[in-house]
């Protein structure tokens, strides 16, 4: 064979692996009109594709996909940490119900992405998912990125996409890098991308998540390490990259686009010193929507992103204006919601949980002091609840706690509806839960908000490994099974739907050992 022959073949076979590479990524979120595709193509410079829509036997059509966000290919530029374009087509749920199969850039890339289906019977639910590396008070907090069995979130997205899910959801908190690799932890995160950027993201969420983004549409509610308070370290300020990547409403809707390059600037690790962000791009609150999964079912996606998790027994007025607000955006999902359906809130912080408190208060000789989260929440709700909702939800999804735990406050005379907390999914758990391995089974009284009144509670937690959940709604009541991150089972447990108006109930009643 020439020389030239095997340089062709050798060019033909680098341009084959080149086209190979993952430069493209499709997937679909979930909105309250309907599904939105997106395209993140790795090049600021490109221009959006086309998306093919091929309904169930008739005939494909090619409608063009628009601009929701494009960085910069120059590094020093306000966008520079933002090398992309993002591309998005939304279309309502009567027609993707009607689909066949959705292909963004047909000629190209051919990125197939999931559509919803009109009865989601498997329901895969993860939380907590980036992989740590922070510092404070001089002292880093390094989890092994590395590492997959202390970083597991691709095994676990592996694991769930397998079992061929119809929904996921994501119950928030996706980016956790928040400093630099140290110099003598390179074995466990060295070369690690950091803060506020498409590459930490691209490595958090986008790499690692692949198969369960190709699986199925997410529903994605925004966690506290997606806020866009100014006053916090600027690389734990995820919001804008939430709002790029993953909000399923118009960009213009939920971000100040006017601040975006000052903002986007500010952020950058390594910006110029006096360069000080005095407004943020994002708000700290967005307005709540509902996703109609099906004929039966509908989410409440809740911005709980500023909700603090403890308030003092006479709350100041900050405290009240939170808890005012939040209660008015119960009532807006329950204005918003329809009355023939069951509806699931989905939010990231724990409407109802157990929580051991701060790690630096704990004395490991002593079991902790369990303490009921999140009363700003809890608050609100009992305030809207009282006058201003017509319909309330029959179970709580939620994250922010680093485990899998089960909470049903018992109150006969005004039922509340459990609480499934899945925040074990790759994130590194707590050590406040993991030294409590007897927090399996919890029975005890439960204070609600501040004021109470102390309720009696049962609750259920597996709080020292990973995992994730599947839920399966073929017939009531719904299996819902947390899996380890090699797809074995470690807890089952039984949804039962409320009659009429009533709320749900929870029961686990298997753990298997490690």
């Amino acid at each position: 064979m020439s020389i030239l022959r095997s340089l062709s073949i050798l060019g033909v076979l680098g341009a084959l692996a080149s086209t190979a590479r993952a430069k493209d990524y499709g997937y679909t979120v979930l909105g309250p009109d309907g599904p939105v595709f997106r395209h993140v193509i790795e090049d600021a410079n490109a221009s959006c594709k086309s998306i093919e829509l091929a309904p169930k036997g008739g005939t494909a059509q090619k409608l063009p996909m628009t601009e929701r966000f494009r960085g910069s290919a120059d590094p020093n530029s306000a966008r520079g940490n933002w090398p992309i374009v993002v591309c998005e087509k939304s279309i309502s749920y009567t027609d993707a119900y009607a689909m066949a199969s959705a292909t963004i850039d047909p000629d190209g890339a051919r990125l197939a992405v999931p559509l919803p289906v009109a009865k989601a019977e498997r329901i895969a639910v993860i939380g907590d998912t980036g992989c740590r590396i922070k510092i404070e008070n001089k002292q880093y907090a390094i989890q092994p990125c590395k590492d997959p069995a202390k970083w597991p979130l691709a095994k676990i997205a592996g694991m769930l996409a397998a079992k061929q899910p119809q929904l996921v959801i994501h119950e928030g908190d996706y980016i956790y890098r928040k400093a630099d690799c140290p110099n003598d932890r390179s074995s466990d995160c060295g070369g690690s991308p950091y803060g506020v950027a498409w590459d930490t993201l691209r490595a958090e969420l986008f790499e690692p998540a692949a198969a369960l983004l190709r699986a199925a549409p997410w529903a994605v509610p925004r966690g506290n390490h997606e806020n866009c308070a100014t006053e916090r370290r600027l690389e734990a300020q995820g919001g804008i990259a939430f709002f790029i990547l993953l909000d399923p409403r118009p960009f213009a809707s939920v971000t100040r686009t006017a601040e975006l390059d000052h903002y986007l600037s500010f952020l950058k690790p390594r910006r110029a010193k006096g360069d000080e962000q005095q407004c943020s791009a994002c708000a700290e609150m967005t307005p709540p929507y509902v996703v109609p999964v099906d004929d039966d079912l509908e989410l409440w996606i809740l911005d709980s992103n500023f909700a603090e998790d403890e308030v003092a027994d006479s709350p100041d007025d900050t405290a009240n204006d939170a808890i005012a607000a939040f209660a008015e955006q119960f009532a807006k999902l329950s204005a918003l919601s329809k009355p023939n359906k069951r509806a699931w809130l989905v939010t990231h912080r724990p409407l109802y949980g157990l929580y051991p408190g701060a790690r630096k208060k704990l004395d490991l000789d002593k079991p902790p002091p369990l303490k009921p989260i999140n009363q700003t929440l809890q608050e609100a709700f009992e305030l809207a609840h009282m006058d201003q909702m017509t319909k309330s939800f029959d179970l709580a999804l939620t994250g922010h706690m680093h485990a899998f735990q089960v909470m049903q406050v018992m109150d006969q005379s005004s039922p509340h509806a459990p609480n499934i907390t899945v925040g074990n999914s790759g994130t590194q758990l707590d050590d406040h839960f993991t030294k409590y391995k007897d927090l399996e089974v919890i029975s005890r009284t439960y204070k609600l908000g501040t004021r109470g009144p102390w309720l009696p509670a049962l609750g259920f937690s597996v709080s020292h490994r990973f995992g994730g959940l599947l839920i399966t709604r073929t017939q009531a009541p719904y299996d819902a099974e947390l899996f380890d991150p090699d797809g074995a089972s470690i807890a089952k447990c039984a949804i039962t739907p409320g009659k009429g108006a009533g709320v749900a109930t929870v029961t686990c009643d298997e753990i298997s050992e490690e």
